[in-house]
């Protein structure tokens, strides 16, 4: 497997045995930074972080069970989600 940015993807399929080549690469700074400044920039962003955080101090969470990804989703085993 050839992987590009996310070392967490790939450590996570080295843990499972698979030979993993990196890509030493990162998005163009100046498109990063100009998207970034977009963001910030953007005056619905102020109004949807309050937005996310009073739902989370509203919400009733309850723990209905634990379980892994792929027997939630019914992965076959060595199916890569």
């Amino acid at each position: 497997v050839a992987a590009a940015g996310i070392r967490l993807l790939s450590d996570a399929l080295r843990d499972q045995g698979v030979q993993v080549v990196d890509a030493l690469w990162e998005p163009p700074s100046e498109v990063v930074g100009a998207s970034l400044a977009q963001v910030a920039a953007d005056l619905r962003r102020l109004a949807a972080n309050e937005r996310a955080v009073q739902a989370m101090i509203e919400a009733k969470p309850a723990v209905v069970g634990v379980t892994t990804a792929a027997e939630t989703l019914g992965l076959e085993p060595r199916q890569f989600l």
